[in-house]
């Protein structure tokens, strides 16, 4: 990755080169960058975030070291006694760990995220994770002799001062994700781990798309009310009934899409999805709002999600927003016109003229029409639609 120019709320204008001085490569700076954000917009003071933070020293004289990406202090760190690391684990609220890529993200978890908890003096201290397509909050409750491990979504990490509690997902809740395509990629690891083959791994990506849209439209009117697509592993549900509660979803979908669908969508996940990859899945999915993701990103997800799914040959292609956004800015749809495509394929050019016109014409939908001699098509072409609405 080329060298970035970043400017960071505590250190300012960072100039990254290949590899920072602390190791990290742009990426990742950028990342780190983005989580301090998030944490000053929930209260927490500039002034008690320590970034590169020590928290153990191993072996001779203490010359190896593990470290958080950064740290949250419950005093200023200035007042930290210098060099002591159990003064930073006694006052630590929050220590972070930061990635450029989710690939691994369930063995840093493991391996880093976790131990970083075991590490801090302070029971009330959370950890988060930090990569391109999750963010995820890690704590521990407390009964009697024991404590449990706890993980959730972004939404949960508290505002500085207050105690983490879980609470369901809204639709106000929901964050667009610019990396649809490695969301899509990790769920696919996920199916592929749990020996499903490829074929029917589409078809279940295909189910979860469609019961997200559903769930997403149908709650956008009333957007402080529980979704029905939870991270259900953070509530406390089991894997089985997680199972029971994604169907009742799924079923519902099906039924209102299957008249636009020319290929019929299961109305229970496939059999072979377990509830303990349901859980898996569910943990970054269920966050994620599709239908505010930049129509570029949602059009470069469908060009790989077609491809894997009926196996479009390179002939057949999406063609870009820009493409499309220009031809009808030079054709101007007026009041009234109607547009049609004759070969729309996955429904690009239909799209744009949606898009541009709907801000003006709310009854826009009922004046674009498309036609393809392709079911795959006309299926992608539909599926491209519904995250507009």
């Amino acid at each position: 990755m080329e060298a970035l120019t970043l400017t960071c709320p505590i250190r300012g204008l960072l100039k990254t080169g290949a590899k920072s001085k602390d190791g990290l490569k742009p990426s990742e700076e950028y990342f780190r960058v983005e989580a301090i954000k998030h944490l000053l917009k929930l209260g927490y003071p500039k002034e008690n975030i320590k970034i590169e933070a020590v928290v153990k020293k191993f072996g001779n004289s203490g010359r190896n070291s593990m470290r958080a990406d950064l740290a949250v202090l419950d005093i200023p760190v200035g007042q930290l006694t210098s060099g002591v690391v159990d003064s930073l684990l006694e006052h630590a609220v929050l220590l972070c760990e930061v990635k450029r890529e989710s690939n691994k993200q369930n063995y840093v978890a493991n391996t880093q995220v976790k131990p970083l908890l075991d590490f801090s003096k302070n029971q009330k201290c959370v950890a988060l994770y930090w990569d391109n397509v999750d963010q995820r909050v890690f704590w521990y409750e407390y009964s009697g002799t024991k404590k449990i491990l706890k993980e959730g979504a972004l939404v949960l990490l508290p505002k500085y001062g207050t105690n983490i509690s879980v609470k369901p997902l809204t639709f106000n809740d929901l964050h667009p994700t610019d990396e649809l395509t490695d969301l899509f990629d990790r769920i696919e690891n996920i199916l592929h781990t749990a020996s499903i083959d490829l074929d029917q791994r589409f078809s279940v990506m295909l189910q979860l798309l469609l019961a997200k849209l559903f769930d997403e439209h149908g709650h956008a009117g009333v957007p402080t009310t529980e979704m029905a697509i939870q991270d259900y592993q953070a509530l406390g549900h089991s894997p089985s009934h997680s199972v029971v509660l994604f169907n009742k979803v799924l079923s519902k979908a099906s039924s209102y899409y299957q008249n636009h669908l020319p290929r019929p969508v299961e109305a229970k996940l496939h059999s072979k999805v377990s509830g303990d990859s349901l859980l898996e899945i569910c943990k970054t999915f269920a966050p994620i709002k599709l239908i505010s993701s930049k129509r570029d990103v949602v059009q470069m997800f469908y060009m790989k999600f077609a491809k894997g799914l009926y196996k479009w040959d390179l002939a057949q292609f999406f063609t870009p927003p820009t493409v499309t956004d220009f031809i009808v800015d030079v054709l101007n749809p007026q009041f009234g016109e109607h547009i049609k495509d004759p070969a729309c394929g996955s429904a690009d050019f239909l799209t744009a003229a949606f898009h541009k016109r709907r801000a003006v014409d709310p009854g826009f939908a009922s004046c674009i029409w498309g036609a393809d001699n392709s079911k795959n098509a006309v299926q992608v072409a539909i599926l491209n639609n519904l995250s507009f609405g």
